[in-house]
């Protein structure tokens, strides 16, 4: 697992390649922690990046192929051998709701495990692919 923190909302982000992603309040006095959101579909190896205003924080990282989680023993295979596609989810980091990830059919294969979604120029993600390939992933507003 790793996690990410956002000191200045009291949030903690935690995530289990097998459990999903989980966003924690932390409180700084008591030191007690309350689960605030809870995403077991949100499957990834990776660390989080965070953007945004405190008021606007938006958590980002890797989004595995829901297809190789249907077991445990299926996940821990698929991530061994590399053999998985993936993509990168841009969530609310107050409530853990989706507000972007590219649909199945721009999922690229797999990239390094426990990485970090790099943060580029003009929104711009960078993640390092297994194969020595380099996958930009850009928020692009919809069009009607």
């Amino acid at each position: 697992g790793s996690f990410g923190t956002d000191p200045q909302n009291n949030m903690l982000y935690a995530q289990d390649a097998y459990q999903g992603v989980l966003g924690l309040s932390l409180n700084q006095t008591t030191g007690a922690l309350t689960t605030v959101w809870n995403r077991p579909d949100w499957r990834t190896t990776d660390y989080f990046s965070l953007v945004g205003p405190a008021n606007q924080r938006v958590l980002i990282s890797q989004y595995l192929n829901p297809d190789i989680t249907s077991s445990a023993g299926a996940l821990q295979t698929a991530l061994n051998s590399g053999k998985y596609t993936e993509t990168v989810e841009w969530a609310n980091a107050s409530t853990g709701a989706t507000i972007l990830r590219p649909p199945s059919s721009a999922y690229t294969p797999s990239t390094a495990l426990g990485s970090l979604p790099n943060l580029g120029y003009g929104g711009l993600i960078y993640m390092m692919g297994n194969t020595g390939s380099i996958y930009f992933y850009r928020p692009e507003a919809l069009s009607n």
